[in-house]
């Protein structure tokens, strides 16, 4: 049996179709096959919400909740956003080719012993 996470997911994903194991059941929590920016993005929204959850708190993260200081990050993941969608930094495989692997790769068999979790 195989079990994963997000990212790992997706690793077990191209693992599966580069080797050929065969598992007797997989379960896939949170299927992360997002682009590099969209990570970015993620990341920021992540961050946002572990500033509104702590501000107040005395934590030093939590301490980062004047305005200056939000707009330094908000520049700060922009600017990450602007420079990876530039120069086309991207995972390999990208979010296209993970799913034409899966569709070569992932049989009928495969897929009814696969099972995907998402969380809302």
């Amino acid at each position: 049996y195989c079990l994963a996470h997000s990212l790992g997911c997706k690793l077990q994903t191209i693992y599966v179709a580069a080797t050929g194991q065969r598992f007797e059941g997989m379960g896939f929590m949170a299927f992360n096959n997002f682009s590099f920016v969209q990570t970015i993005s993620m990341a920021r929204s992540f961050a946002e919400q572990i500033r509104k959850t702590t501000r107040g708190s005395d934590s030093s993260f939590g301490s980062v909740s004047s305005l200056g200081d939000q707009e330094i990050l908000n520049t700060i993941f922009a600017f990450a956003e602007n420079v990876v969608g530039a120069i086309g930094v991207d995972f390999t495989p990208n979010a296209k080719d993970t799913e034409r692997l899966i569709q070569m790769r992932f049989d009928d068999n495969l897929q009814e012993r696969t099972r995907l979790f998402v969380f809302d």
